[in-house]
This record gives structure tokens, C-alpha cells and sequence, in this order.
């Protein structure tokens, strides 16, 4: 399995739920945030390009070294959902240390 398709499949994986939608379409990946927002991106040697974007603030070209970076700028729920995530999980490490 190539590094671009272990990628894909962690985006779905992980994140896929944080979004509303994760399509992968052969070499590019529509992403569809929580606020409707519209993505398609492309993973390159310099991280995720973005191809076309409907979201302001994210234009094409930009490029994220990693697909928390580009779904942190590109969508507020994402970044909430996946900072509460972190916590209940630093949260868990926290009580599991304590037992």
C-alpha cells in the first residue's frame, strides 16, 4: 500500500466523522466540511494541495503539511470536534495514570 493511500485511508478513517463527507475520486479527495464547505485537495510531496475550495479562506494552491492543518483551517466544527477528542483522550491517560 502506497503513503498516499495509507493517507486516504487515515482521512477517512479518523476524520471522516468530524466531516460531513470524504469522497476519494483516483489521484484527488473531495471533502465536505460540517459548514458545507467544499474541498478538492491533492497530496503532494509538499502535503495537501488544495485544487478548488468554496470555503473564503482556503485557495487554491495552498498547501498543508497535514490533513489536520488544512481541516483546522478550513472548518471551526472540525477543529472543535477534533480538540475535544484529544482531551477525553489526554483525559483517559490522565485517569488510567491515576488507578
Amino acid at each position: 500500500m502506497s503513503l498516499v493511500s495509507n493517507e486516504y485511508d487515515t482521512l477517512i478513517a479518523e476524520y471522516g466523522k468530524f466531516l460531513e463527507s470524504v469522497k476519494i475520486e483516483e489521484s484527488t479527495v473531495e471533502i465536505v466540511t460540517k459548514e458545507q464547505g467544499k474541498l478538492h485537495v491533492h497530496l503532494t510531496k509538499q502535503g495537501w494541495t488544495i485544487l478548488t475550495s468554496t470555503i473564503e479562506h482556503v485557495r487554491q494552491n495552498d498547501i498543508f503539511e497535514t490533513s489536520e492543518a488544512l481541516l483546522m483551517t478550513a472548518s471551526p466544527t472540525f477543529s472543535r470536534l477534533w480538540n475535544e477528542k484529544l482531551f477525553d483522550r489526554l483525559n483517559q491517560l490522565q485517569q488510567d495514570g491515576d488507578s
